[in-house]
């Protein structure tokens, strides 16, 4: 599961030179978002005519096919199981056709005893940002075009294991093409990422700037 992330926190520039993206990008202002929810914008990627290209969705997706107010969508769509989304029925045509990278520096989980949960951040080990499995879709709800995407998720490893019966599908720099090639075999890609490759720490239970990124205590999990 991956219900909170910390995003846009890196310059324009690094989000350009990291991720590769088309020289024909258009620029944008990204404003930190140390915890960003489901409903929320954040930054995908996805691969144009002319290459890679960012731009901002409604984490949440909302199918094509879906035409009642938003309010109405009472099922959850900010996850999608890798193990069943070529067959859900939100998820069966992005899989086909819409794929893209979901950019966040790191996500959050709450783990503890009911009442006196504790709060870890996940962050990479080999750079600043991840980029996690995603899909994507639109629709025109009440003359509004919608672009909003999930995140996909995957049985963890060990040491996410500890935190999460489930954590988001990690892609290095090598999977990231062929995730976003519809044509090519996903499957392999929907694993658990290494343990070396996430860093796991405390932070504060409250607050919602930089401190959800700096350790509460000094020793990492």
């Amino acid at each position: 599961m991956c219900g909170r992330m910390g995003i846009q926190t890196l310059s324009w520039r690094e989000y350009h030179e990291r991720l590769r993206l088309t020289p024909s990008q258009p620029h944008f202002n990204l404003n930190p978002n140390y915890d960003c929810a489901p409903t929320q914008d954040a930054p995908i990627v996805r691969l144009t005519g002319e290459g890679r290209e960012m731009s901002l969705a409604r984490w949440g997706l909302v199918p094509f096919f879906w035409q009642k107010p938003l309010k109405e969508m009472k099922f959850s769509t900010f996850n999608a199981r890798c193990e069943t989304a070529a067959s859900a029925a939100s998820f069966r045509e992005p899989w086909k056709k819409r794929r893209c990278l979901v950019v966040a520096e790191g996500y959050f989980e709450w783990n503890g005893p009911k009442g006196s949960k504790r709060r870890f951040c996940f962050r990479p080990t080999d750079g600043p940002l991840f980029t996690f499995a995603g899909l994507w879709d639109q629709v025109t709800l009440e003359g509004e075009a919608i672009t909003s995407f999930t995140i996909l998720t995957c049985p963890p490893g060990d040491k996410a294991g500890q935190y999460h019966t489930r954590m988001p599908v990690i892609l290095d720099e090598a999977d990231r093409e062929r995730w976003l090639d519809p044509d090519a075999d996903s499957a392999p890609l929907c694993t658990a990422a290494p343990d070396a490759a996430i860093e796991v720490y405390e932070v504060a239970r409250q607050g919602r700037g930089p401190e959800l990124f700096e350790p509460r205590k000094s020793e990492l999990f």
